[in-house]
């Protein structure tokens, strides 16, 4: 398992960002193997159990804050009930907010001024139901954050060229954008198909929200063609479970 970063997240000094490639897909809270790839990776910043947190992810708009208290969950223990979320903020420092994906684009906000952090877990249905945007809203709302002041960045994702769905999916975009935002990132194929730009449909997105185009960056790697992260897509077409992910985390250093 090969760690990588968030360039000009981690320059800031204000942060320590991280995915990971293909090698440990299990990331399960409920599961031996997903408790020992999670303390790999914190062995590997130095860290410990106290030292991450993450959610229950379902494809939701669910946006949730955390502190130092929610340490562990949904990483060395699910807690009952179980409260989904697919976004998760904190301004903690000192604590790993994490999520998985395997072609979803995982989101990471950072607000410089007032430091707080976020971490989300983007696939179409919460890039049409808009929970970056709900994530910047709840950071200016509960910690005074200026939309124009956040960055955002891309991790490793299906990219435009490899991610062919049908129009059966445009529907719940209707719902948050225009007909031509729409015509922007959905791009029509001869055979009836389309291929679908997330990363430029939540850059739209967040761009109306007052995010600042020149903040919002990409690493640039396609999950589907790149070969070096799990693909839900290629795992599928390969003929195996498809149930493998990357982990992504963003963490406010200890100052």
């Amino acid at each position: 398992m090969d760690y990588y970063n968030i360039p000009e997240f981690d320059a800031t000094g204000l942060v320590t960002t991280v995915y990971t490639s293909e090698g440990r897909g299990c990331w399960l809270s409920n599961n031996p193997e997903g408790w020992e790839n999670y303390r790999e990776v914190l062995a590997h910043f130095g860290l410990g159990e106290e030292n991450i947190t993450a959610t229950f992810q379902r494809h939701s708009d669910s946006v949730q804050i955390v502190t130092r208290k929610e340490a562990r969950r949904h990483v060395f223990y699910r807690p009952d009930p179980m409260v989904i979320a697919d976004g998760i903020i904190t301004a903690e420092p000192g604590l790993m907010i994490s999520s998985m994906e395997s072609d979803c684009t995982p989101v990471y906000l950072l607000d410089p001024v007032r430091k707080v952090i976020g971490m989300i877990h983007s696939g179409w249905k919460g890039t049409a139901s808009l929970i970056s945007v709900r994530a910047v809203q709840l950071m200016e709302k509960e910690f005074s954050c200026r939309a124009e002041d956040i960055m955002v960045a891309f991790g490793p994702c299906i990219c435009r060229d490899c991610y062919e769905v049908g129009e059966d999916i445009i529907p719940p975009f209707a719902e948050n954008f225009s007909e031509e935002e729409i015509h922007s990132f959905f791009i029509p194929k001869d055979n009836g198909k389309y291929l679908l730009d997330v990363n430029k449909a939540i850059s739209i997105s967040l761009m109306k929200e007052g995010v600042k185009e020149a903040n919002i960056y990409s690493c640039g790697q396609c999950t589907y063609h790149g070969g070096k992260f799990y693909s839900h897509r290629r795992q599928l077409k390969a003929g195996l479970s498809g149930k493998d992910n990357m982990f992504t985390g963003i963490m406010l250093n200890i100052s």
